[in-house]
Formats: structure tokens, sequence, C-alpha cells
């Protein structure tokens, strides 16, 4: 995964998986070309013009368990041109069943808060044995069973403060 804020796809091979995409000025977040089958899965996309552009086949695009937030259109087809919101997309084409256009409830490090639909809102992709994507941008395990975060960041809880030493309560 990546964390960027631009217009641009962060993955290859028509694999693009566990992505913060942040656009400024509405770029696309991810533009599929020629590459089959596309495989989109576990991202969060702000902002964006069109969270997947489509030049190829839509029926070669796996995509599923992403958030997007604040888009023009959920996906558009450029020949000839259709765009979708995220209703319409699911409705029509049969993709991104488990997606949300949702707030993702970013911090101002574009890391998940509590509260958020991204948290367990991800597909385990434990079994494509990519082992960069047992681990968040900043080396945090993601779970081995179960559900992953949508996004470049697994979501951890601060712990509290403990208490100073030496502290004494006294009932009354």
């Amino acid at each position: 995964g990546c964390d960027f804020g631009g217009s641009r796809a962060c993955g290859g091979n028509g694999q693009i998986y566990n992505n913060t995409m942040i656009t400024e000025g509405g770029g696309n977040c991810v533009v599929v070309g020629t590459v089959t089958p596309s495989l989109i899965k576990n991202n969060i996309m702000v902002g964006c013009n069109g969270l997947e552009t489509l030049l190829g086949d839509y029926t070669q695009i796996v995509s599923d368990y992403n958030v997007g937030y604040n888009l023009n259109t959920w996906a558009a087809s450029a020949s000839p041109y259709s765009a979708y919101n995220l209703a319409q997309w699911q409705a029509a084409k049969s993709k991104d069943r488990n997606s949300a256009a949702s707030n993702p409830l970013f911090d101002a490090s574009d890391r998940l808060q509590m509260g958020s639909l991204a948290i367990g809102l991800g597909t385990n992709l434990t079994s494509l044995g990519i082992a960069q994507l047992n681990k968040d941008m900043l080396g945090a395990a993601r779970r081995g069973s179960g559900t992953w975060d949508a996004g470049a960041y697994q979501f951890t809880m601060v712990s509290p403060l403990a208490p100073p030493a030496g502290l004494t309560v006294t009932v009354h």
C-alpha cells in the first residue's frame, strides 16, 4: 500500500491493494487501462474526479472493499462514456458490493480514527502471499485472520496514560 496526495495509482500489474489516496484538485485516483484483470481492493480514495476510470474492459475488474469519499463519480467508462455513483456501479456492473461511500474519518496524519467505517471493512489478503501487504505503511502487522482495515494504515487504539506512580485514592 501507499499513502499519497495527488493523481496517480499505487500498485502495479493491475493490483492495487490497501492504499490511501487523497487528491487535491480532483485528479483521478485509479485509471484502469488494458491490464487484465485489474484487482482493486481495500483502498481509501478521497476527493477524486473518478475513483475508477476505465479505459479497458470493466468485466475484467475485480473491485471491492474500498471506501470512496467526496468523489465526482465512483467509476467512469471512457468508451462509450458512462459515469456511475457507487449504488449505480453496484447495480449495473455488480462491482464493489462490500464498498462504501463514506467519510473515512482521518486524523491530521491521514490515519483512521475511532468510528471510521474503513476499520474492519477490508478483506484479508494474506492468502495472496504478498509479504508487503501483511504490514501497513508504518510497519504495524495486519491480522493473519479476520478482516483488515481499508487504506494504507491499520487502525490502532492509543492506550490511555497510566496513572502517575505513588498516586493514592481516598474514598470518603
